[in-house]
């Protein structure tokens, strides 16, 4: 509930298991971690369509400075700089910070892309909601994470064609 009423959201779960190797650095706390959970949000509208109106900021239980321009909230366990506010960047926390990021690319490609078409009814909206805004100037997380995240979608079959087939972003031809 908001205080305009309610809203509605269609959440992705997603888990990834880190090498102890990349953990080590980061302490003992971190050495006993096992594996990291991660979470794709994709907002709704009333008729249970996707909605691109505004990006979100990643989160790890609230949102950070990072914004990578993404029309969905993505909530992972990053490890953060001291002030809590980006993605860390030190490196200790490096390797494992690009392993979560590229991580939550890839689920989004292989589970939350054709998925969210279908169920939207291979409406205009949801492959909107899955395209990164191009942003100048974001810090390194958040441009490898759309990065990656792009280029993960291009070989993904989840644009919608009149056939009534699903095609890569590489197979469309723009006139």
């Amino acid at each position: 509930e908001t205080g305009a009423g309610s809203e509605e959201w269609l959440i992705y779960r997603g888990v990834a298991s880190p090498d102890s190797d990349m953990l080590e650095p980061m302490g003992e706390a971190w050495s006993e971690v096992k594996e990291v959970q991660f979470a794709v949000a994709v907002p709704l509208d009333g008729d249970s369509q996707p909605v691109a109106s505004e990006t979100f900021p990643l989160h790890v239980y609230f949102p950070t400075e990072e914004s990578p321009g993404l029309h969905v909230a993505v909530h992972a366990e990053w490890a953060l700089t001291m002030d809590r506010r980006r993605i860390a960047g030190t490196p200790e926390a490096i390797e494992f910070n690009r392993f979560l990021l590229d991580s939550v690319a890839e689920f989004v490609a292989t589970s939350v892309a054709v998925d969210l078409v279908e169920r939207s009814n291979r409406s205009a909206a949801s492959v909107n909601v899955l395209v990164p805004l191009e942003l100048g100037g974001v810090d390194e997380g958040s441009a490898r994470l759309a990065n990656r995240w792009r280029n993960l979608l291009s070989g993904v079959p989840f644009l919608p064609f009149c056939d009534n087939t699903l095609r890569r972003p590489v197979e469309v031809q723009l006139l």
